[in-house]
């Protein structure tokens, strides 16, 4: 295989298409499970699958794992997607 071959490879992966099963935990209720203040049964939790953007700079959460978390939004704006589309939760 030549390194022209191998370069062609690379670029027929689909850019921007990793996906990752996460399960995320409401963070100020896991620090009372530690501290004996809340059973750990208790926490809320959620598992999902997100997608992966190596040097993405924020986290963005559906207004349903917001809700099933507990959590509070501290900022809310519209996402726009690569082909121009907004879109607010």
């Amino acid at each position: 295989m030549s390194a022209a071959s191998g370069a062609a490879r690379r670029r027929e992966r689909p850019v921007g298409n990793t996906r990752a099963q996460l399960k995320l935990i409401n963070a100020a209720e896991e620090s009372l499970a530690r501290c004996g203040q809340l059973p750990p049964e208790q926490m809320r939790a959620c598992e999902t699958e997100a997608p992966f953007i190596a040097g993405a700079v924020r986290t963005v959460l559906p207004t349903n794992v917001v809700k099933a978390l507990g959590l509070e939004a501290l900022h809310q704006e519209a996402a726009k997607s690569a082909d121009g589309r907004e879109r607010s939760g």
